[in-house]
């Protein structure tokens, strides 16, 4: 029996097990679409980001600040995390370093799109832990590229088979 299951978005995906499943939501996303946490404060930013990597076959969730960020990421165990450095209540370097921190977010892979272009402002988010860094402004196909870069390189390790 085939039933959904809604994100934080509300957005609805199909799910493989039945009601009930001990199975996590972390495999059944899996087998359907790799989810993303798409992260800026700027809501025209997020909203194209987010309704691009949707049309390219991504599950889509979105923060508009830090700390909505961490909690999200928390419990929804993104595959990918696309992330502002410039961000309200805790800015997106911090919430790379405690994603870095946590055992169960350390291994998900974040991509930070940011206005900051400066060479010391790219190290540092490489240093915080950022995968790929982009800069601002970034067009929605350039960044879909770079997650399935990232996705694939983290595919063996994590069994995302259809990055």
């Amino acid at each position: 029996m085939s039933h959904y299951l809604q994100s934080e978005s509300g957005n609805h995906r199909p799910s493989t097990s039945a009601p009930g499943d001990a199975g996590s939501d972390q495999t059944t996303r899996a087998n359907v679409m790799p989810l993303l946490l798409i992260v800026d404060d700027f809501e025209d930013s997020r909203a194209m980001y987010c309704a691009y990597a949707r049309v390219c076959g991504f599950e889509v969730d979105e923060a508009a600040d830090g700390i909505s960020a961490l909690e999200k990421a928390r419990k929804l165990l993104p595959q990918c995390i696309v992330i502002d450095l410039a961000l309200p209540k805790l800015d997106g370097w911090e919430v790379v370093r405690r994603l870095r921190a946590d055992p169960t977010t350390r291994g998900i892979p974040v991509i930070a799109v940011s206005g900051h272009t400066l060479e010391s402002h790219t190290r540092a988010a490489h240093e915080a832990g950022c995968d790929d860094f982009l800069p601002k402004p970034c067009l929605p196909d350039v960044l879909v590229e770079k997650i399935r870069k990232v996705l694939k390189m983290n595919a063996p390790a994590k069994g995302l088979a259809n990055a």
